[in-house]
Formats: structure tokens, sequence, C-alpha cells
């Protein structure tokens, strides 16, 4: 089965090339640029895994967290927090979220994709 992935980043640079790196992988990706798409995004789609940026303009990372579990709570497993800034990194892993220390490399995301959407099948 395909997997499917939303990605929410601010960066357009970043989003094209993770989402043409995860449909070389068997993976259906869509980037969206802000915490209001994700949503709309996650209510209207199956997700089987979020990349998430954990500081974009509007809604922080953390908020976005909150309102995504509170919409879809089978995602509360399901989301990777991306970031370079270490208090973001912090409470992502208090939260016992994955992380993706930006800059990361492509062999991580795969094996983190790939933990977390083995253990949603």
């Amino acid at each position: 089965m395909t997997r499917r992935a939303l990605i929410v980043d601010d960066s357009p640079l970043l989003t094209r090339v993770l989402v043409r790196t995860l449909e070389g992988q068997n993976c259906l990706a869509q980037a969206v640029s802000n915490a209001e798409a994700a949503l709309e995004a996650a209510r209207d789609q199956r997700i089987d895994v979020v990349l998430m940026d954990a500081r974009m303009p509007g809604l922080s990372g953390e908020s976005l967290y909150r309102a995504l579990v509170v919409a879809r709570p089978d995602l509360s497993t399901k989301v990777v927090v991306m970031s370079g800034d270490p208090d973001a990194l912090e409470w992502a892993s208090s939260q016992g979220l994955p992380v993706l220390q930006k800059p990361f490399e492509l062999a991580e995301l795969f094996t983190t994709i790939n933990r977390i959407t083995s253990q949603s099948t």
C-alpha cells in the first residue's frame, strides 16, 4: 500500500525536495506551508505520517500538534518534528515525538518514516 505523507513547512525549497524524494520512495506526499492548510488536509485525507516544521509563521509547531491531535487523534503517534531550533526539538522530544534535526540526512528521514508507518499497520 502506498503511504501518504503530509509535509508542513514554510520553506518552498525544502518541501519541493521532500515531496520529490518521498514520491521516489512509493509515498504520496503533499506539502502545505502553514498550520491552517495542514489542519484542512488532515480533516480531508488519509495521512500515514506528518512531517512538521516546529517554527513557522502563525501557529507554532506545538499548537499545530495539539490541534492535529484534537482533529485527528490517530495522528498523535504519526507526527515527526523537523527543526533546527533546540527549544523546539526539546519540546518535541519531551512529548515523545520523533525529531529530525535540520539539516538531516535522507536516510534518517526514511528510517523515521518507516518506523512510524510500520507501527500503524
